[in-house]
């Protein structure tokens, strides 16, 4: 007879086992689940779909709420222009679940956009803009609808595209397409979100809000801006994030119109706050100054308004635009707002052109320094001035032999006691000041005998501007009659044939020539893809 166990002898398999059974997880209650029919009470009325939605979110502000939120699934809305503007606006607005988006762009995407133009991705460049955006905006919202548009907005067009739909938002950046869309809107009765940003500043407005009774663009702005003061983004630069708050912005405002439109037409609804309304005004933002935001009220509707106001107060001869006007082509937006006209300071005689530059001058001259017999060159040198800012020049494409002397600094040095200067050649006194910033730059051992100085900028307008004002001030430098300079930047002065500058002043020609680079680097650098110039021989820096 075997003795009765004790605790102390259970054996280990046992004990192995029993652990085993109590620590096994509980049986799932998956298969304790039948599939039967949900059976709601009778008391219950459901919840409305959108109410577990993506959208709740913002279905529980009390500013939007389910009418609200219901207006903007039917919305439609057009964005022209998806660039720095129109990608954050039309992200934030299919994510918000708009109705129908129109995304209009003729441009492809490029490289340089990517910075800024958040919609776009690396595998997007080539593609056009409108077809890109679609794609992204797919992947945020594919439950909404787009329509694409890849071409321009013109007035053949634009009344055909833009009476499809509620609101307009102008991501523009061009005075034409800007009164353009702004009276295709006021023609049609519909608002226009607008916006606009450069370097570190933007701005945004709602126009013809109320409809028909707010201030449209023309009313702010009757008359555009000259042309040649209209610059791009290319040109004076742009802070990602700066364009981008902006286009947020646009976005709010324009579900904020959208959902107040409906509260207006559903005075009644208990659901909703009935916000008070807005005077008109322009919201300015400024990414690097300590208060970022500030707003600037705009006039009322001006009746006298050749776009918005009444016939009766327009002046005599002016016609009020419509519809069939803008699609006829009775209303010409190219001259309205002029194009931009070539400025002409310097004679021919004074510039060069680019394929004349890249063969002639940078060929000859590094001919010449790569002879190492001849240490010093047998013609006198050419100095090249770089007029870019410091920043710009650093950046981008360089002449080797190059010096960098900033338009901003000239301008400065030749202008300390006015706000202006004139481009007239008439001045009788000299600026010592000019001449010790050029010769601050010089190299005496590289510069024994210096023949011209040839400016140079992006596209051979501020280079004749420097150019000016440096034939006005160092014409004074030495004496033609003897020949002998009467400061120390060495010149090589030959008064045997003068080019007379108008005004009875002969400017030695081959003394001292002073001139630019017709076109700039925009012409030397397409003069120089296309095999015209030293570019293959290293005259151009990276």
């Amino acid at each position: 007879m075997q003795p009765e166990s004790s605790p102390q002898h259970i054996s280990s398999t046992k004990l192995l086992s029993d652990l085993a059974t109590t620590n096994k997880p509980p049986p799932s209650s998956s298969h304790l689940k039948r599939k039967r029919t949900p059976v709601q009470h009778p008391s219950f009325i459901p919840a409305h779909p959108l109410s577990t939605s993506r959208y709740t979110r913002q279905l529980i502000l009390p500013q939007i709420s389910l009418a609200g939120q219901r207006s903007l699934s039917q919305s439609r809305i057009l964005i022209i222009g998806l660039g720095g503007l129109g990608c954050p606006a039309s992200l934030y607005l299919a994510a918000a679940g708009l109705g129908t988006l129109g995304l209009l762009d003729s441009d492809t995407v490029e490289l340089s956009n990517l910075h800024r133009q958040v919609l776009h991705r690396e595998n997007s460049v080539g593609w056009t803009k409108a077809r890109s955006a679609i794609r992204g905006l797919r992947e945020i919202n594919s439950k909404i609808s787009y329509r694409a548009y890849e071409e321009p907005f013109l007035p053949s067009n634009a009344i055909r595209i833009a009476s499809q739909y509620d609101l307009l938002l102008d991501c523009t950046d061009n005075p034409q397409t800007r009164y353009l869309i702004n009276d295709v809107a006021v023609a049609l009765s519909k608002t226009v979100v607008s916006a606009a940003a450069q370097r570190m500043e933007g701005q945004c407005m709602i126009l013809n809000s109320p409809v028909d009774k707010g201030p449209c663009y023309r009313c702010i702005f009757p008359r555009p801006p000259k042309a040649e003061m209209v610059v791009s983004c290319e040109e004076v630069g742009v802070l990602g994030p700066a364009v981008g708050t902006m286009g947020v912005i646009m976005a709010s405002e324009a579900i904020r119109v959208i959902v107040q439109q409906q509260q207006q037409q559903q005075e009644s609804s208990p659901t909703t706050i009935k916000e008070p309304e807005r005077k008109p005004a322009m919201l300015l933002y400024n990414a690097w100054a300590e208060t970022m935001f500030r707003t600037i009220r705009l006039r009322n509707k001006r009746l006298d308004c050749i776009s918005c106001g009444n016939p009766s107060h327009l002046k005599e001869g002016e016609e009020k635009i419509t519809a069939e006007a803008i699609q006829n082509g009775g209303v010409d937006y190219v001259t309205f707002c002029g194009t931009r006209e070539e400025v002409m300071i310097l004679k021919d005689e004074e510039r060069i052109d680019a394929k004349s530059f890249l063969c002639d001058i940078l060929d000859h001259h590094d001919e010449e320094q790569e002879q190492e017999t001849n240490p010093k060159p047998t013609t006198p040198n050419p100095l090249i001035i770089d007029v870019r800012e410091s920043h710009e020049y650093a950046l981008g494409p360089k002449i080797k032999s190059s010096i960098n002397i900033p338009i901003s600094t000239i301008l400065r040095t030749t202008s300390s006691s006015s706000s202006s200067f004139s481009f007239s050649s008439s001045s009788a006194s000299t600026n010592p000041e000019l001449r010790s910033l050029l010769l601050s730059h010089l190299n005496p051992e590289s510069h024994t005998q210096l023949q011209s100085l040839i400016f140079l900028c992006p596209r051979g307008n501020d280079s004749q501007i420097a150019a000016r004002k440096f034939s006005e001030e160092l014409r004074h430098v030495f004496d033609p009659t003897t020949t002998t300079t009467t400061t120390s930047i060495p010149v090589a002065v030959d008064d045997d044939n003068d080019v007379d500058d108008g005004n009875g002043n002969g400017i030695p020609d081959k003394g001292l020539f002073i001139g630019d680079v017709k076109g700039g680097w925009e012409a030397l650098l397409k003069e120089d893809l296309l095999g015209g110039g030293g570019a293959g021989k290293g005259a151009l820096g990276s």
